[in-house]
């Protein structure tokens, strides 16, 4: 008999009700936010893009599965690394630190894609940017994919720009200082790439208004 008891609807309430959960402390400087990019600073990203989402559809495709690859072929071991870039990604944690030590003023990590989460950077701080898409590394064993399966696959400049589930950081920082945060950067095993400038304009990738591109990236809360 629960007659007496409480019921508890765990699908819904009339209230907000959230949780928090202490994960770690903030060193001294504080914490690098979206909010501060300068116009005048250089764009750059860590790493290479693109490749989680190849490992993406090579595990929808039944080209690669948990345990080996299905298929046999040359690129076996490329297939291998792409999928478990998806299935294991690895935050740039010491890269983080190395940025936030020298300096960059905005920074976010690249989760849902580059393009879309450049378009929240360039909002919290009110700037623009101006981006070259041919700039942007697109992750080597890409071309390799593309190469054995022409046309099977997105375009590997696309999935760099919108594919998302890289976390590596898009950040920007004092031009001047490129150099010395590209050596000290190596020093974690991060390459990084200057993709743009910021501006006080509107941001504008490979000459188009940002708005303008198509599938930028992965939106959570995104209407169907």
């Amino acid at each position: 008999d629960i007659s007496d008891g409480l019921l508890l609807d765990l699908s819904r309430a009339g209230e907000i009700a959230v949780t928090v959960t202490l994960i770690g402390a903030i060193d001294d400087g504080g914490p690098i936010l979206r909010s501060r990019a300068k116009a005048g600073e250089a764009l750059c990203v860590t790493g290479s893009l693109g490749g989680a989402r190849y490992g993406l559809e090579l595990l929808r495709s039944g080209l690669w599965r948990r345990g080996g690859s299905p298929e046999p072929g040359g690129d076996a071991a490329v297939r291998e690394r792409l999928a478990l870039r998806h299935l294991r990604p690895r935050a740039r944690v010491d890269a983080g630190r190395v940025l936030a030590r020298m300096g960059a003023s905005a920074m976010i990590d690249i989760s849902d894609g580059l393009l879309l989460d450049l378009s929240r950077l360039l909002a919290a701080s009110g700037a623009g940017c101006l981006v070259d898409p041919s700039e942007v590394p697109v992750d080597p064993d890409l071309a390799a994919i593309e190469a054995a399966r022409p046309g099977a696959f997105p375009d590997p400049l696309h999935a760099a720009l919108s594919g998302g589930e890289d976390f590596e950081l898009l950040f920007s920082i004092d031009d001047a200082r490129l150099d010395e945060v590209a050596s000290s950067l190596a020093e974690v095993g991060s390459p990084v790439t200057r993709i743009g400038t910021v501006t006080d304009g509107p941001p504008m990738v490979g000459g188009r208004a940002l708005d303008e591109w198509k599938d930028t990236g992965w939106d959570h809360l995104r209407e169907a």
